[in-house]
């Protein structure tokens, strides 16, 4: 696993190197220059689309201007991957509708899911998740629409709550700017706020996936309390006293160790 991940960044930092010299380039020359199959040379530039950092043309691709959600993403980039491939692995199951909130882990679980051919129903507000997932076979897309925000990479305003409410899911996977024993989750905006607090309302349970940056973390806007989430996936760097208060509430944190592992629950 980690020698495909390193072998996958690898060609990503090429491309982009590439885009940085020319900005365009064809499939064709990255085929020449990666060495490697066109399928795997369109998921390269699907995600690298998702993270903002081109956007694909008929037979290429040329570089796009950065976002505010792409230039998060590289923050902590391998411990939110841990993050995406655990709940993929032990919580995605085929058929499930599963809704995909915005943020950077998030999209991880997206690719994730894009990598596989597992059939599910898709509920997001995610622009990026959504580049990812519209054109797999096996998944049924449901974009909420509303206005775009560029610093959250997602489509939301107060018509996108009550599109929500129409929709029901198995599981909300969920971000946020941070968690505290005592806030509960919270995030910068207020009406963001609304339509996560209206997704967790609308599934059977909410998984929040949040590296340990966000742990212990209190943003603007409460979305919800404690209380109100199943379960966080962070990363093994999580900071332990914190993780051990929230474990006093009820919450199940799991934290996933670098080989992909719960280093318990």
């Amino acid at each position: 696993m980690l020698e495909h991940n390193s072998k996958k960044e690898i060609r990503h930092q090429k491309i982009r190197a590439l885009l940085n010299e020319r900005e365009t380039v064809e499939l064709a020359d990255l085929h020449k220059i990666l060495g490697c199959s066109n399928s795997t040379i369109r998921n390269d530039l699907r995600y690298l689309e998702s993270m903002g950092y081109l956007i694909r043309t008929f037979g290429g691709a040329m570089k796009a201007a950065s976002v505010s959600v792409t230039t998060r993403s590289g923050d902590y980039q391998e411990e939110k991957r841990l993050i995406a491939d655990y709940a993929f692995t032990h919580f995605v199951k085929p058929d499930q509708t599963i809704t995909i909130d915005s943020g950077s882990t998030c999209i991880e679980l997206a690719l994730k899911i894009s990598e596989s051919d597992i059939p599910l129903n898709v509920i997001t507000t995610s622009f990026f998740a959504t580049s990812l997932l519209v054109y797999k076979d096996n998944i049924e897309l449901n974009l909420v629409g509303g206005k775009y925000d560029a610093n959250t990479g997602s489509f939301f305003d107060e018509n996108s709550i009550e599109i929500i409410k129409t929709m029901w899911s198995d599981i909300f996977f969920m971000g946020a700017k941070g968690v505290s024993p005592s806030v509960g989750y919270s995030i910068s905006s207020a009406t963001e706020a609304s339509l996560k607090r209206t997704m967790r309302q609308c599934s059977n349970r909410t998984v929040a996936l949040l590296d340990h940056t966000k742990i212990g973390t209190v943003a603007f806007k409460r979305v919800c309390g404690v209380e109100d989430v199943d379960t966080i996936i962070t990363d093994y760097k999580a900071d332990a006293a914190v993780v051990e208060k929230l474990r006093e509430k009820g919450l199940k944190v799991i934290l996933v160790s670098p080989n992909g592992e719960s280093m318990g629950i």
